[in-house]
């Protein structure tokens, strides 16, 4: 199992949405990866499945994804509070 860890540092402007890109990079070994995904940015953030526009759950806490095989699961993370 591997780890990959990504920082998103924003300065001036205040961001209400960032698209996140979940592949399965195993080009040897196709196989359902498991994602645990958390943030250190204040308030509370939404994850949304792009495909299917399915809202699933908050980002309070370290929330666990399914990646499938061979494939990539486009995401969004929106401020709850946010409108657009």
């Amino acid at each position: 199992m591997s780890r990959a860890a990504c920082s998103i540092r924003s300065s001036g402007n205040r961001r209400i949405a960032y698209i996140i890109a979940l592949e399965d990079a195993g080009w040897l070994d196709p196989a359902e990866r498991t994602v645990t995904l958390s943030t250190r940015l204040s308030g509370a953030w939404t994850l949304i499945d792009r495909l299917s526009g399915v809202a699933l759950g908050l980002l309070t806490a370290p929330l666990q994804l399914q990646v499938p095989a061979g494939g990539l699961r486009p995401l969004e993370a929106r401020r709850k509070w946010a409108w657009v």
